[in-house]
């Protein structure tokens, strides 16, 4: 029997500041949790931590990582989601932990380990479960320090 090749992937854990617009007259659970700007025509804002999981093609540099996400983010629909501060970019594996490696998860609340080091992350339609290590993590420089 062949020994299953161990897969490992790249996945991007992007998060920021989601802003929430809404007519003041609805009920609106944020309300009760955050803060709320009141903004002309009645309508009110929210400011709330935000992200999503991305996966990343295979790259033999960093910096292309890095690029693919900026490249990804430059959508108008996905660029104007979020005020975008961090992405952490982790070694995913599947199939066996990796050897001599620390597990990690980039928020122990969305993302806790179990008693193996595993993890579950939600990808759009698919649910993975394994490993993951640090790779680095990126801040996104705001408009106001350029």
């Amino acid at each position: 029997m062949q020994a299953t090749e161990q897969v490992e992937s790249i996945l991007c854990f992007v998060g920021g500041i989601q802003r929430i617009i809404h007519p003041l007259s609805i009920d609106c659970p944020a309300c009760d949790f955050h803060e709320t700007f009141e903004l002309e025509g009645g309508l009110g804002m929210h400011k709330i931590p935000g992200g999503f999981v991305l996966s990343i093609p295979h790259y033999d540099q960093l910096d292309e990582c890095v690029t693919y996400l900026q490249r990804q983010l430059m959508v108008p629909e996905v660029a104007k989601a979020m005020e975008y501060k961090t992405a952490v970019f982790c070694k995913f594996y599947e199939t066996s932990p990796p050897e001599e490696e620390e597990f990690y998860t980039p928020n122990e609340e969305e993302f806790p380990l179990d008693d193996e080091g595993k993890c579950t992350i939600n990808l759009g339609n698919v649910v993975l479960n394994g490993w993951l290590t640090h790779v680095f993590t990126y801040e996104f420089v705001s408009e106001m320090t350029e």
